[in-house]
């Protein structure tokens, strides 16, 4: 299959042919229509976080995607081949043609919405349903205002500076200072997004009825993934030896999710 793929921390990506993933007992094969970008795939390839993101090299990035069923595992029965699924990996990436993952991690694509759309959703919609939704009353001992981080870097700092005293801070892609968090005599977590394929149900119904929508930025196709990189890492300075420097980079920042085609 045809796959980008990082050789070593702060590298160039690579596209070209690598494995097909085998599947397990209880795994699901899925040819990826699409897939999504995101601040943690450079966090990641950047390798400053690597106690905490370890990958293994060559690691293809990606952990959201959109795609239909190709094969299923002898214990997977929910599922037929063409079944159109969203989801979110665990281990191998998504930035490739096809991945491997848990049936349990997967949940039927909504009807209303493209692969492109779909491929946008599970990453940011899961973390933010499981960060908002943690249980603090069994870490906090009074009710508390909380920030919910999804950058780091400099805007964790800056959100210990809104963070009324006995506050709370979650955070889901670089681990909360204890010095700062001692100093401003406030909390913290570090959260991880856990893949449930039955919470993506549920918002998926909620995308469906409208109640939520997609908000995709830009698409490119799969082979143009370090372009894409560079785009958000204008909003992320100083990870993965990018800089925000250079051109277009005083352009004005785009909201939305950055896409990437596979097929």
């Amino acid at each position: 299959m045809k796959a980008v793929r990082l050789l070593e921390y702060g590298g160039q990506l690579a596209f070209n042919d690598a494995p097909t993933p085998a599947i397990a007992r209880d795994e699901i094969l899925v040819k990826i229509k699409s897939t999504a970008v995101n601040h943690v795939d450079l966090v990641e390839a950047s390798g400053t976080a690597r106690q905490i993101f370890p990958i293994d090299l060559p690691w293809i990035p990606g952990h959201e995607f959109s795609g239909v069923v190709e094969q299923m595992g002898s214990d997977v029965v929910a599922w037929g081949p063409g079944d159109a699924v969203f989801g979110t990996t665990s281990g191998m990436g998504a930035y490739a043609e096809y991945v491997a993952v848990k049936a349990a991690a997967i949940a039927r694509k909504p009807s209303n919405l493209s692969f492109e759309e779909a491929a946008s959703v599970p990453v940011a919609s899961q973390t933010a349903w499981q960060g908002i939704f943690t249980q603090f009353e069994t870490v906090l001992r009074e009710k508390v205002d909380v920030v919910f981080d999804l950058i780091g870097g400099d805007t964790q700092k800056r959100s210990f500076l809104v963070l009324k005293e006995g506050g709370h801070l979650v955070a889901a892609t670089q681990p909360v200072s204890q010095e700062e968090t001692a100093r401003y005599r406030v909390s913290g977590v570090m959260m991880r997004l856990e893949p449930s394929g039955d919470l993506l149900g549920r918002i998926g119904r909620l995308l469906e009825e409208e109640t939520i929508r997609p908000d995709v930025a830009t698409v490119y196709a799969l082979q143009d993934a370090a372009q894409a990189w560079k785009d958000i890492a204008r909003n992320l300075p100083g990870v993965h030896g990018m800089s925000a420097s250079g051109p277009g980079a005083a352009r004005r920042k785009s909201h939305g999710k950055i896409v990437l085609r596979v097929a």
